[in-house]
């Protein structure tokens, strides 16, 4: 129980936090401050000034909660998901594609922005002083990304 509490409340927080950021954005400033010169320019000869002020912080608003955010909603629409890459590959689990060697080498493979890639993985030092063996098919852990090289070390699962 005291572990849903937790995670609620730190959902809480990420919300809050995410609102915070939302508010004091640039896009949000530049688009309330926008929304509120045009109202107090379209309504100041028609209302008196604490009238005219709250008109236009009310304008400002609306123009922001009624064209700007739309819009970049729409826009966002489109966006593509990020392309993960070799090196966002630590932790999660390789398959061994070949034995490994006795000085720890073998061919793994893992997934990668939804490609199976193999590459050449290295066996973990403790591991390979311990004697682990790897056969194909064996399931492993990725520790450590050589983006240069192209090679990993991996652990036993």
């Amino acid at each position: 129980m005291g572990a849903a509490r937790a995670n609620t409340a730190a959902t809480a927080q990420q919300k809050l936090s995410g609102a915070l950021w939302t508010l004091f954005s640039p896009l949000t400033i530049f688009s309330f401050c926008v929304g509120m010169g045009a109202t107090g320019l379209l309504v100041h000869a028609f209302l008196s000034g604490p009238w005219t002020a709250m008109a236009a912080i009310l304008g400002g608003v609306l123009f922001y909660r009624g064209i700007v955010r739309p819009v970049w909603n729409l826009i966002f629409q489109f966006a593509s998901k990020p392309a993960e890459t070799l090196a966002g590959s630590l932790a999660r689990e390789a398959v061994a594609m070949s034995k490994f060697d006795t000085q720890g080498k073998g061919v793994v493979r893992v997934t990668v922005d939804g490609q199976l890639i193999r590459l050449l993985a290295f066996l973990d030092r403790e591991d390979k002083a311990n004697g682990v063996t790897v056969v194909p098919g064996d399931k492993l852990v990725v520790t450590g990304v050589d983006g240069q090289r192209n090679t990993c070390t991996v652990t036993r699962l």
